[in-house]
């Protein structure tokens, strides 16, 4: 008997790992509150997409967007700022990298990578409060731990099957 069921029709449109990404970067905490004698941290975040191979640089980094610059804000900021990416199909890491902006160079303090295939698995949207212990002695101790929280939504392209 049938049960009405029909297991080999396939769906008219399927989802792309492309799309819109929507970013909200909202606060930092635990980062460094100074960053020299009598020198409150400036922080700033940068945001990349990236294919999982951010160190070759090139063909495998997307796009990239920062924050404002909070001066003197010490280890704790507050943005609420959103940017929106265009998500190729094959960048599917978002890096945060946080700064120190100083008037000559700007000191990296730490990053860590977001994997936006776990966003889609959460349904799309996941708000995220990501942490990092820094790995490079740069200006500040190996072992620093800070946190970033972010809203990011993924809103993936439909295409059409062949």
């Amino acid at each position: 008997p049938s049960t009405g069921l029909h297991s080999d029709i396939k769906p008219s449109i399927s989802m792309s790992k492309a799309g819109k990404l929507d970013v909200e970067v909202v606060s930092l905490s635990g980062a460094p509150d100074s960053a020299g004698f009598m020198d409150k941290t400036d922080p700033y975040i940068k945001m990349t997409l990236h294919d999982g191979q951010f160190d070759a640089g090139g063909r495998h980094r997307g796009e990239s967007f920062k924050t404002t610059v909070k001066d003197n804000a010490g280890g704790n900021a507050t943005w609420n700022e959103k940017f929106v990416l265009n998500k190729p199909e094959n960048m599917d890491v978002l890096r945060f990298q946080l700064f120190d902006s100083d008037t000559i160079n700007d000191d990296f303090i730490g990053s860590l990578d977001l994997d936006l295939d776990k966003v889609m698995a959460e349904g799309g949207q996941l708000q995220k409060s990501v942490s990092s212990k820094c790995i490079h002695s740069c200006c500040h101790p190996v072992g620093l731990s800070f946190q970033i929280l972010a809203k990011v939504s993924l809103q993936p392209l439909f295409r059409l099957p062949p």
